[in-house]
């Protein structure tokens, strides 16, 4: 088993716009089931700095989940 950490980009999607990368899935990547995780970021913003937390790599009794969540809101009066 191989325990390190490795960052693959695999490509670009955008609501509303057709992109190179729209057909593209993730079996013809090569990757498989339990390989990876996802990262959505708003566009010109790169990935943020590396956590760990308990399962499923999010902690939802400590309000991160939810943070974020309200961060990228279109309601944030609301909160």
């Amino acid at each position: 088993m191989n325990n390190r950490y490795t960052i693959r980009d695999i490509g670009n999607t955008m609501n509303g716009q057709r992109g190179v990368d729209d057909g593209k899935s993730l079996s013809m990547c090569k990757f498989e089931i339990g390989d990876f995780h996802v990262a959505i970021t708003m566009p010109g913003v790169g990935p943020g700095p590396i956590r760990r937390y308990g399962s499923f790599g999010m902690r939802r009794n400590g309000d991160d989940f939810d943070r974020d969540r309200r961060r990228f809101s279109p309601v944030r009066d609301r909160y």
